[in-house]
């Protein structure tokens, strides 16, 4: 008699062991899973040279202390904000003689063959700035814009105007010199945090961006970028 109640307990003890192992199991089992996809869409730098007071089909004819219009700006027609760096090739004639229009001196010295009123409001002058070719006889000007430009914003004009130095008769013999203005734009993010870049920066964007191979060869303003030199979009 004794015997059999020890069985029966014995029996009851594993019975209790069994549910609460049951118990135990089932909680191990609780699972839960959650994913979510980034999508990341790559940034582009991208600039537009625009000249909206030059006609670019008309006939530009200078004679000494004439002036013309030109206002070379540009527009942020990428996604990311950027440094613009603008350089102006123009010829110079060396040991060339001008006369003063007012008292008629002659002076001599290495004269680039046109006088442009450059905006120093807005951009300042680079390292290379007025660097000569001796080879060439061209002159070299180098500005960069004193702010961050942000997508779809615009800079002020480098200039507005090209005159004409005032050569004496026969200094200057050719028919016809171009002036070419070449827009340059990097990039701001890990080159410059404030909204206004120093000119070391600024230096050191132009010196990276000439630098950087396919993406700072010159394009055709005309045709290669997003709008034309007159401001109208491309591609429809």
């Amino acid at each position: 008699m004794n015997s059999n109640k020890k069985f029966k307990a014995a029996i009851a003890a594993v019975s209790a062991l069994a549910v609460l192992t049951g118990v135990g199991s089932t909680l191990a089992y609780l699972t839960d899973s959650e994913t979510h996809t980034n999508t990341v869409t790559y940034g582009n730098v991208q600039i537009d040279l625009i000249e909206s007071n030059w006609d670019d089909s008309a006939s530009h004819v200078l004679v000494p202390g004439r002036s013309i219009a030109k206002n070379p700006t540009t527009e942020n027609t990428g996604s990311e904000d950027q440094l613009v760096i603008m350089k102006v090739v123009m010829p110079y004639k060396a040991n060339g003689q001008t006369a003063n229009p007012s008292t008629g001196a002659i002076s001599t010295a290495d004269t680039p063959y046109y006088s442009l009123n450059f905006n120093t409001t807005d951009w300042t002058a680079l390292t290379g700035n007025e660097a000569k070719d001796t080879s060439a006889h061209t002159i070299t000007y180098l500005y960069g814009y004193k702010t961050k430009v942000a997508a779809a914003g615009t800079t002020n004009a480098l200039f507005t105007t090209v005159t004409m130095n005032n050569f004496i008769d026969g200094e200057v013999t050719s028919s016809s010199d171009d002036i070419v203005v070449t827009a340059y734009a990097i990039q701001t993010e890990g080159l410059v945090a404030a909204a206004q870049p120093t000119t070391a920066e600024l230096n050191t964007a132009y010196t990276l961006v000439t630098g950087q191979g396919t993406e700072s060869t010159s394009r055709e303003a005309n045709t290669g970028g997003a709008k034309n030199l007159a401001g109208t979009a491309l591609g429809g």
